[in-house]
């Protein structure tokens, strides 16, 4: 639940899932997004629909533990963190999400599933089982509030609705994080070198450019983007040119079946073509 102003004062620091990508461990993030970002190739990334849902469901999160909703969680009172805390020695600045009152722990809430299936990197309730990426954040938040020796973290899902976990402090990791901050910012941010690596597709069309620069590449790099791109084409062509052979086949049948499978036409208002096993009945 970062401000705007912070959002725009990104790039002169490294968050906590900044540490989870540029350790490999962000599955949606690669140590080369965190450079463009940092070395400002690339706008702030402006709030999408998960950030913003996390914003405005966190503090109905909250309260739910305050509550005593969330089966198994000790009771404790949260406060909301607004604050930025510098981990010490670093360039990481930490915002979390919460703190427990009594004890000062840091929290983080989790509105989890909303890309996907809910991951199976979640363990049982009540233990340090999480994703890796959210194992680095919890260290973050910890080296932020060096007396804190353990992180809560709260989700909210659609399968199991909410649940708790407790991360335990680990030295180990701490120095880990620590070590390698340091050497992603001098190495890569401060000496302007791209980490090796490759960033996603989406955020390369956002990188600014230089009107009427040009650069000299390797002439293989022109030639695989090229060659690829007539395959689709072509596999698109003849997935088109398929589709219509089946459907003029199926005359003004709703459905064909064949070896086990069977497809569907859907008027356009819905999908328009189906396949599926017939024998286990799913949907392909």
């Amino acid at each position: 639940m970062i401000t705007e102003r912070q959002r725009n004062r990104h790039h002169l620091h490294l968050g906590s899932s900044d540490m989870a990508a540029v350790l490999g461990l962000n599955p949606w993030r690669s140590p080369v997004d965190v450079w463009l970002a940092k070395t400002q190739r690339v706008p702030p990334t402006p709030a999408n629909g998960a950030m913003l849902f996390g914003t405005y469901f966190e503090p109905g999160v909250i309260q739910a533990a305050e509550d005593g909703m969330i089966d198994g969680l000790p009771e404790m009172e949260i406060t909301q963190a607004h604050n930025e805390r510098r981990v010490p020695l670093s360039p990481i600045l930490d915002h979390h999400d919460g703190r427990v009152v009594e004890t000062g722990e840091p929290v983080e809430i989790k509105t989890v599933g909303l890309r996907g299936p809910v991951s199976d990197q979640w363990g049982a309730i009540g233990t340090g089982e999480v994703p890796p990426s959210v194992y680095v954040q919890c260290h973050v938040h910890l080296m932020a509030l060096p007396k804190s020796q353990a992180c809560w973290v709260i989700t909210a899902d659609g399968s199991r609705g909410f649940a708790w976990f407790r991360v335990d402090r680990n030295e180990e990791v701490c120095g880990g994080i620590l070590h390698e901050s340091r050497r992603f910012w001098k190495e890569n941010v401060e000496a302007d070198v791209c980490p090796e690596g490759s960033a996603s597709l989406d955020l390369l069309k956002q990188v600014k450019r230089e009107p009427g620069s040009i650069m000299e590449v390797p002439v293989h790099l022109i030639q695989d983007w090229i060659s690829s791109r007539e395959l689709r084409l072509k596999a698109e062509r003849e997935e088109g040119e398929a589709k219509a052979s089946l459907l003029q086949v199926m005359g003004d049948c709703e459905a064909a079946k064949a070896g086990g499978q069977m497809v569907t036409y859907m008027p356009p208002e819905r999908p328009v073509l189906r396949v599926k096993q017939v024998k286990q009945g799913a949907v392909i």
